[in-house]
């Protein structure tokens, strides 16, 4: 059985803090917070805050193993840059049972806006069972991301403003926790009432 997110985060942090202490603290977990799909095997993504992505660089170059353990057929090891702009960058790091993607980024607001969505999803996942089988269903079914499956699943329409023309609707949306909540309850007792009984086509053509 492929270990799971939290803890293989947990074992990459325990690499890095035997290295930098400092820096494992600046750590989280940011992945999504649905489960796998079947065999399919979610990222660990990781959020990092600091100023200095060379000497990130440095610490990953190390941990990274020499040998690949990924369940998929990429044998690569050691770390790839994958993203860089002018606020941030994500390296990937080859060679553990999951993909590992290091977002980092010296804006605390910037670097923790996934760790914020996957503490949302969490409370989803918790509070509302009947809803978050109905994002898993749209993730598997449809391809979308977890962050779009909640947003669609909990019909929140359009109506988050969108600062930055590389994020999406959803993206936004999945920030605000009291909007997200309160959108729960109301989708939850629609699907309390109606899930077992045909769905209307209004609310079918959703998903």
């Amino acid at each position: 059985m492929t270990i799971s997110q939290p803890a293989l985060f947990h074992q990459f942090q325990h690499l890095v803090h035997a290295i930098d202490p400092q820096l494992a603290d600046c750590m989280h977990l940011a992945s999504g917070g649905l489960p796998d799909l079947g065999s399919a095997v979610s990222d660990v993504d990781v959020a990092v805050v600091h100023d200095d992505v060379n000497a990130v660089r440095s610490v990953l170059d190390v941990i990274a193993p020499a040998s690949s353990e990924d369940d998929d057929e990429d044998d690569e090891t050691g770390v790839t840059e994958t993203h860089r702009d002018a606020q941030s960058v994500v390296y990937l790091v080859h060679g553990f049972p999951r993909p590992v993607n290091v977002y980092i980024s010296s804006s605390e607001v910037d670097a923790m806006r996934a760790v914020v969505h996957r503490r949302i999803e969490l409370a989803l996942n918790a509070q509302f069972p009947t809803l978050a089988s109905m994002a898993v269903a749209l993730k598997k079914w449809s391809g979308v991301g977890t962050e779009e499956a909640w947003y669609r699943v909990l019909e929140l329409g359009e109506t988050f403003p969108v600062t930055d023309k590389d994020k999406t609707p959803w993206f936004a949306a999945m920030l605000d926790e009291k909007a997200v909540l309160d959108a729960a309850r109301r989708q939850d007792a629609w699907a309390r009432t109606y899930l077992a009984r045909q769905l209307p086509k209004a609310h079918a053509a959703t998903f």
